[in-house]
């Protein structure tokens, strides 16, 4: 045990945050990134998951249309470049809808 909870000796621990995103309908969301440092990040929502290529400060992801539902979504960032590190610092997020005219 340690001052903030238990440690488990054979388990690495993954920097991980979640986001709720409300969309009014399904289709492509574009989701665009900024961090104040260069980061590299792995996202996963509705068993759609991706991560960027390189560490760069921004990073883009378009979440196709039928891993989102109308409603809720919930969208995990796991760092990848942070263990045990300091962790990415998120600046601003930008999230466009990508949809076919009604």
């Amino acid at each position: 045990m340690t001052k903030l909870g238990l440690e488990m000796r054979s388990e690495v621990q993954v920097p991980r945050a979640q986001l709720m995103i409300r969309v009014e309908r399904a289709c492509d969301q574009r989701l665009t990134f900024t961090f104040s440092a260069p980061t590299l990040i792995a996202i996963s929502t509705n068993g759609f998951a991706a991560t960027q290529p390189v560490p760069a400060k921004q990073a883009s992801f378009v979440v196709p249309r039928q891993f989102v539902k109308a409603g809720v979504n919930v969208l995990t960032l796991e760092d990848r470049l942070a263990m045990g590190g300091p962790s990415a610092h998120l600046a601003t997020l930008a999230i466009d809808p990508v949809c076919d005219a009604p």
